[in-house]
């Protein structure tokens, strides 16, 4: 019940983030919110229905790596998440300054990427690429991954909007939220270890 709690709770920030923040002021902070915004204004596809067609493609290469159970909790909250990006569109944008939507809106959606990750699920598009490089090299931040990822995304923006702006603010929204994600994974995720020494085992 916590866990589900906690990746309805991520969602609902990432979905808030996308559609009060990022979308309306047209930043692109990669992964596939931001290639939804990207086919939102070149093609007036809803991002709620780019992010689900982006996704489904994602899916079908996950399920070979990760397995059905995977696919069914990262299906479920893709869902989800298109779903409260669509309830949030109707809400009207906190504001229009730039530098302050791109860093709330990156500190929301990456918190609640991170909760989500955190609870072994994925909001998809790219966070599923990033998983199954992180699933070959164990090692590498998730956070890190998706920066390198995403990077691509936002270089989608500039042939869209033709404009370095969108892409110099999509940079620093990306580089929040992926700071974000790291320092949640890193929060959430703890173990701890104790060794027993004694003759009596």
């Amino acid at each position: 019940i916590k866990s589900v709690l906690l990746i309805l709770l991520g969602l609902a920030l990432t979905g808030f983030a996308i559609s009060v923040f990022l979308v309306p002021n047209k930043i692109v902070n990669g992964g596939s919110s931001g290639l939804s915004t990207v086919l939102y204004y070149t093609t007036g596809l809803k991002p709620s229905l780019g992010n689900a067609l982006i996704n489904a493609v994602l899916l079908l290469i996950s399920l070979f790596c990760f397995g059905w159970r995977f696919v069914v909790k990262t299906l479920i909250s893709i869902g989800i998440l298109s779903a409260v990006i669509e309830v949030f569109s109707y809400v009207p944008p906190v504001t229009d300054n730039m530098i302050l939507a791109a860093v709330f809106g990156a500190v929301l959606y990456g918190f609640g990427i991170g909760i989500v990750l955190s609870q072994g699920s994925t909001t998809g598009g790219t966070d599923i690429l990033g998983r199954l490089i992180q699933h070959k090299f164990p090692h590498w931040k998730i956070g890190k991954i998706l920066l390198g990822v995403d990077l691509f995304v936002i270089a989608l923006s500039f042939v869209t909007f033709r404009t370095t702006e969108a892409v110099l603010y999509g940079a620093i929204a990306l580089f929040i939220s992926t700071t974000a994600i790291d320092y949640l994974m890193k929060t959430l995720n703890i173990s701890k270890l104790a060794f027993v020494i004694t003759d009596k085992g």
